[in-house]
């Protein structure tokens, strides 16, 4: 079937048979198709939305078409009016609107095309009905995928399907649809992510970095797109660019040598092995050749797989810090320990990482004898300690944790064991325990209070656990998964798995469940161990650091990681106590919030901080100061902190949002509140410091949600005159901007004091923002025109708002007071002046209208009857109003415990010999009481009866939960309603 064949078929045929050609066609064919008066409509849609080709002649001859359909008309109608003034298409379209239907099928379509935003509008509006087709039949980089199929058929390559099918629709937009958008905010960020990548490389150096963070996303990047995002000053965008699992390897090792060293770190760990060990090699190779800095020697740290050339290098140059990194580091040998043992000007903190890993029985002899608390744990762990090095250890530290690491170690040699569980003077539970899961005779149900109630800093107690024949059956089953080689020697486990393998198979946590670990820190310490060995995500193994459980010495080769977060974990609140040598790496290669978080923890010695004092970053300055006056250190307090810092200088952007939350210095706020970053100026207009100055500064910033935090803010302050007349003016031009968010536009509404300028605004009182110009705006002319509107059947008029606007006229309060609607009388209770007779009117009302009405700054509560003021008093359980109540009650002569009582009450208080059932019966009789449930109604008053109206003067019925049952009296006036009844009235006892 071929284009001649179909273009003037009155029925559109699929698809799948024509549009492939419509694709190949030469311009010239399309342009004579277009010209033709008997193309059809849809074939004319199908030229519109498939052509790559089309320019302004090819969409002005559609949209002069007389069978161009309705919805290219209401693009052309919002884009290009010009377009369309003579349009035989046009003029059947306005013919059609005469029928109601027919406006409302236009109005429908506009709607679906009336999206503000680049990318949603081609997605949902212009290519509603296309989409589907161009995703199933469009080809996409056949260095990627084939042709899609279907969408989501594989739902892990959702993010590349929606790229491609997005990239599509961006080629096929007109023009003058991107040119309609292109002030819109986040056109740019559209145009960055799915704008041809042929269009998009002409202007890379002009956009910000906002956008090229998107860019770097994409998976159709070039190979020399991808070295000129590597080659960009900003972070975001490398790191973006590293996150793409299409950058090239060329590129990943270009970033492996950035000078940011967690983009550098990011980048090694995507190289394959080979690129990897050649650029570990060139960049030891580079770094002996040269001199060996402090970033020098971190970077040669951080090299995974750094040779021992290197590390004997820094091992005998280097300060005491390097040295210390340097024998913590996993490639480090015993020739490198050796070395630095040799140095005399070593302390003993810097030789944590011999006492880890030394083989010499020497150098672990003298390191017991240093009586160094922290040397002795890291002993603890040392696989070559000796048994009497260990009794030595075991005698001297007398401390559970260092010998929870040697029992571990000699789980197998009882007399060290036993060393342990006989020393005298540490009565712990620890050595009970211990000495319980050693007894194979200890009871299962000890074993079990064992495993719930001991909080162990090392794994021998999981591991004696998983040998005790008498441990449950479920957690051996789940030690077995990490303790293999210890479950073996359980002869309960032994024999369960022979008699039945698939019951007693070891069993891991799940990940959700290693997950509710790592975050909670109260799983047992093997956990974190295993997460350490066996995981490779970041984000996991430094979790790990910050758990009180974990063995140290696990993770102290991790204090020398470019990862900011990984190093704030050393001083989290829930950490342990690391030693001098993780909190001295801290202090010399952390970044400000690193710094801070420090200082905080007050861990820092005091040579760090007095160092501190002269940071480059005044927040840190300011933290280390406070801390060196709490410590009584001797600085010089006038030079610690500059007087008139600069924005550059206040750290990177988690600091200064920091910074901007707690500061109380209005100069430091005065430059926050400039600051580029959104978050930051965010922080400002919350910190209870900043003065209105700056807020006004703020209330006038570009961004809609600076804007309205800013103006809450303000809203709650006392302005002068002449802070509200600037107010005024900024609030107003924000007010009539369209393209501010609609909520900062309601909340520039409430301020507005202009009731004109309000009135002009309004639409058709559907909107959040036409509600509160109708409750707001004091021209008479236009509420006049919304009442009329109202009584014309106008639905989208708002009665409820109208009712609050306190410059209503009489006339208008009058047609308001009897509305049907609830919410419309109690706004005319709380706002309106209101005359005697509309004052009852409300009285009669429900209870809450007249605790409304009580509330009202316009009413005199003398004016109200006592009734009445019983009413709202029993309204609410507290409250200005109640006690403004209450008070003019007393001066009736009535007590609040005499305001208002049950029935059973009152009948006692009037010495009545009578049950409610009869007096109940009274009110029926006497029409008192309108009955619902026959059922019921002669034993007692249920929910659904209700007084009549003229019962309001006696009391109320049962709208207020708590009395559900039990419908109130006032006391005052209940001798009247015993008159009503007929019934004998007495004085009422006291």
């Amino acid at each position: 079937m071929t284009l001649n064949e179909i273009y003037q078929a009155e029925t559109c045929p699929p698809k799948t048979q024509w549009i492939p050609e419509l694709i190949a066609a030469s311009r010239e064919k399309i342009d004579n198709f277009v010209a033709s008066e008997n193309t059809q409509g849809w074939f004319l849609n199908g030229v519109f939305h498939h052509r790559v080709d089309n320019d302004d002649k090819v969409y002005q001859s559609i949209f002069q078409h007389p069978n161009c359909p309705p919805r290219l008309i209401a693009i052309a109608q919002r884009f290009k009016p010009e377009w369309i003034v003579d349009s035989p298409a046009l003029a059947l379209i306005q013919l059609g609107m005469l029928d109601p239907d027919g406006k409302k099928e236009w109005e429908t379509t506009k709607s679906s095309l009336a999206h503000k935003e680049l990318a949603m509008f081609i997605y949902s509006g212009l290519f509603q009905q296309e989409r589907r087709y161009i995703l199933n039949h469009y080809t996409y980089d056949k260095d990627h995928f084939d042709e899609i199929l279907v969408l989501c058929a594989n739902r892990n390559r959702y993010q590349e399907y929606r790229q491609g099918l997005m990239r599509n629709l961006f080629a096929l937009t007109p023009s003058f649809i991107f040119d309609a958008f292109a002030e819109e905010a986040k056109t740019p960020i559209s145009l960055a992510a799915f704008q041809p990548i042929q269009a998009l490389a002409n202007r890379l150096a002009a956009m910000k970095v906002t956008e090229l963070e998107f860019v770097a996303q994409r998976d159709d990047l070039t190979v020399e797109i991808q070295h000129f995002l590597a080659s960009h000053r900003s972070v975001k965008v490398k790191k973006r660019l590293l996150e793409n699992k299409w950058a090239d390897e060329t590129v990943l090792l270009q970033l492996a040598q950035d000078l940011n060293a967690k983009v550098a770190e990011m980048a090694k760990k995507k190289l394959s092995k080979e690129r990897l060990s050649e650029l570990n090699q060139a960049l030891t190779t580079t770094a002996l050749n040269n001199k060996l800095d402090d970033k020098a020697l971190l970077d040669l740290l951080r090299i995974e797989a750094v040779s021992t050339q290197a590390l004997l290098e820094i091992a005998t140059t280097a300060e005491p810090l390097w040295c210390c990194a340097a024998t913590l580091h996993k490639s480090a040998t015993q020739e490198v320990f050796n070395a630095v043992w040799q140095r005399e000007d070593l302390p003993n903190w810097a030789k944590i990482g011999i006492a880890l890993h030394t083989q010499d029985a020497a150098q672990i002899d003298a390191l017991i004898a240093t009586g160094n608390k922290d040397l002795w744990f890291a002993l603890s762990d040392n696989p070559n300690l000796s048994a009497a090095q260990a009794e030595t250890l075991i005698v001297k530290s007398k401390d559970e944790v260092i010998w929870c690491g040697i029992a571990n170690s000699f789980i197998d040699n009882h007399e060290v064991l036993n060393i342990i569980l006989n020393q005298r003077g540490k009565k712990v539970l620890w050595q009970k325990h211990l000495k319980m899961l050693l007894d194979p005779d200890t009871s299962s149900k000890d074993v079990v209070k064992i495993q719930g109630k001991t909080n162990p800093h090392g794994i021998v107690f999981s591991r004696l656990m998983a040998r005790h024949a008498r441990c449950p059956i479920n957690f051996i089953i789940r030690l077995a998964a990490y303790f293999p080689q210890d479950t073996k020697l359980n002869t309960k486990y032994v024999l369960k798995l022979q008699e039945d393998p698939e019951s007693a198979q070891a069993e891991q946590y799940s990940t959700g469940k290693i997950e509710n670990l790592l975050m909670t820190g109260e799983g047992y310490s093997f956990v974190y161990e295993w997460v350490l060995e066996n995981l490779t995500d970041e984000r996991d193994i430094r979790r790990c650091i910050s758990v009180p459980r974990l063995n140290p010495n696990k993770v102290r080769h991790l204090a020398i990681s470019a990862d900011d977060q990984t190093l704030r974990r050393f001083v989290a609140t829930s950490a342990r106590k690391y030693s001098f040598y993780e909190y001295r790496m801290l202090a010399t290669i952390g970044n400000a919030t690193t710094l801070k978080s420090l200082i905080k923890s007050e861990y820092i010695d005091n040579d760090s901080l007095k160092e501190l004092l002269e940071h480059n970053d005044s927040s840190v300055k300011t933290y280390a100061l406070k801390l060196a006056k709490k410590r009584k250190l001797n600085v010089n307090t006038t030079t610690a902190v500059k007087k008139h810092p600069r924005q550059n200088s206040l750290g990177n952007k988690p600091e200064r949002v920091e910074l901007a939350k707690e500061t109380s210095d209005l100069a430091l706020l005065t430059i926050l509140a400039s600051d580029k970053t959104r978050d930051v100026r965010e922080q400002v207009t919350n910190n209870k410091n900043v003065s209105p100055e700056l807020l006004l500064l703020l209330v006038a910033d570009k961004d809609d949600l600076i804007t309205l935090y800013a103006l809450k803010n303000l809203k709650e302050l006392t302005l002068s005159k002449s802070e509200n007349e600037r107010l005024q003016q900024v609030i107003k031009d924000i007010f009539v901007d369209d393209n501010r968010a609609e909520r900062l536009r309601v909340e520039a509404a409430k301020v507005i004091d202009d009731g004109i300028l309000l009135a002009s605004q309004f639409i058709n009182g559907a909107s959040d923002l036409d509600k509160i110009i109708l409750a707001k705006s004091n021209c008479s002319e236009f509420l006049d025109k919304a009442f009329f509107a109202a009584q014309r059947g106008d639905v989208n008029i708002h009665y409820p708002s109208l009712a609050s606007n306190k410059h209503l006229n009489p006339l208008h309060v009058n047609q308001l007071i009897n509305s049907k609607d609830i919410q419309v009388r109690k706004n005319i209770a709380c706002n309106q002046r209101l005359d005697n007779d509309q004052i009852l009117r409300l009285c009669h009302d429900r209870e809450f209208i007249v605790y409304n009405l009580a509330s009202s700054e316009h009413l005199d509560l003398n004016c109200l009857p006592t009734w009445a003021l019983c009413k709202a008093y029993h309204y609410t359980n507290w409250g200005t109003v109640r006690e403004r109540v209450a008070q003019v009650l007393e001066l009736r002569g009535i007590k609040s415990h005499k305001i208002i009582m049950t029935l059973p009450n009152l009948l006692k208080l009037f010495d009545l010999k009578m049950t409610v059932k009869n007096f109940n019966k009274k009110l029926l009789e006497n029409g008192l009481v309108e009955i619902t449930n026959m059922a019921h109604h002669s034993v007692k008053p249920i929910s659904r009866e209700r007084f009549a109206n003229e019962a309001y003067l006696y009391g109320h019925d049962s709208d207020v939960p708590g009395n559900m049952f039990t419908p109130l009296y006032y006391p005052h006036s209940f001798a009247e309603l015993l008159t009503l009844l007929e019934i004998e009235v007495k004085e009422p006892m006291s």
